[in-house]
């Protein structure tokens, strides 16, 4: 997950890479950028922090050396729901499920049936298709 950690504090800035390809540069980037806390008296709890992770949760997804994916926990969740039984359900679960939709290849396509559901000018009845 290469990127850049930016450090400001009074009017000073500096940028340092937050993942390095090599563990000994991590490091020593870490440790600049405590050093840099340090000189300004700001203090980090280490008690909430970790370091050295593979990958973290980030805004709903998972964020790895392999890119952004999607937090399985939430798919097996959503998995277990019972079937939608109203026009405001159908279109709460697409709401939730729309958020995904970069992860999955064809997903108008996917949840067309579910789409249809919600015109007023179709009957809410629930099939095999949906």
């Amino acid at each position: 997950m290469p990127g850049v950690l930016r450090v400001e504090w009074s009017g000073a800035s500096r940028s340092y890479p937050s993942k390095s390809k090599i563990e000994e540069d991590h490091d020593r980037y870490l440790r600049i950028v405590l050093q840099r806390l340090r000189e300004e008296k700001l203090y980090a709890k280490f008690s909430n922090s970790k370091f050295w992770l593979d990958s973290v949760e980030f805004l709903g997804y998972m964020a790895s050396k392999e890119g952004i994916l999607v937090d399985l926990a939430k798919i097996e969740t959503v998995g277990g729901w019972t079937r939608r039984t109203s026009v405001i359900e159908i279109q709460s679960f697409l709401g939730l499920e729309g958020y995904y939709r970069r992860f999955v290849q064809s997903f108008s396509t996917i949840v067309s049936p579910l789409t249809r559901l919600t015109r007023q000018s179709v009957s809410f009845q629930w099939s095999d298709e949906c």
